[in-house]
């Protein structure tokens, strides 16, 4: 049966002088993204589609590399868009951020509206799903913003419920195309089983 994972980026350097998009993976989440690999935490991934930004891109590699499969760019497919303010200290950007999904129809300092983000992901999420072939596992490296947005439009959800956004960075959730239903729910790489596939 297909299977559609969606991956958040795990851990980030955070540089105020480089622009998020750009931003790579810190070594701890590398070796969170190795470790898991190397323990099962992933079924067989036939195909990657990423996010164009530089994070997203690291961990597609990564698990390109470790599963010997395609990776397909995106370019519609990154996070909210944040370039109005570029780097803010983590309780600004809390303080945003709660506000931007609170409001989702109103830019928030001139971020990137909820809605419109989540628009173009569910666009993007159609075409990964036409794409799967049939039995295929395929993984989406993207961000928890979109996939948060993402995981409520699959579960027929149109508020923001905070308590359903991914619990850290390097977090998964599963999606069945034929059942149309999550099977895995929201759940840390770290915790995740071989014997959850």
């Amino acid at each position: 049966m297909s299977c559609l994972i969606f991956l958040t980026h795990p851990e980030v350097v955070i540089d105020p002088d480089v622009p998020v998009q750009n931003w790579s993976l810190s070594d701890n989440g590398k070796n969170l993204l190795y470790k898991s690999l190397r323990r099962g935490a992933l079924p067989q991934i036939d195909h990657v589609f990423s996010s164009p930004e530089r994070k997203a891109m690291d961990a597609s590699a990564i698990i390109r590399n470790h599963f010997n499969c395609d990776v397909t760019i995106l370019d519609k497919f990154g996070e909210l868009d944040r370039s109005s303010t570029g780097y803010l200290p983590e309780d600004q950007h809390h303080t945003i951020s709660s506000l931007a999904f609170e409001y989702p129809g109103v830019s928030i300092q001139g971020w990137e509206r909820v809605d419109d983000m989540k628009d173009r992901i569910i666009r993007c999420f159609h075409k990964i799903e036409a794409s799967i072939e049939n039995g295929a596992t395929v993984l989406a490296s993207g961000h928890g913003g979109s996939g948060f947005a993402l995981y409520l439009y699959l579960q027929g959800l149109s508020n923001y419920d905070r308590k359903l956004s991914p619990p850290s960075m390097g977090s998964i959730f599963s999606y069945s195309p034929a059942k149309q239903t999550i099977e895995l729910e929201w759940t840390r790489l770290d915790d995740v089983k071989p014997s959850d596939w």
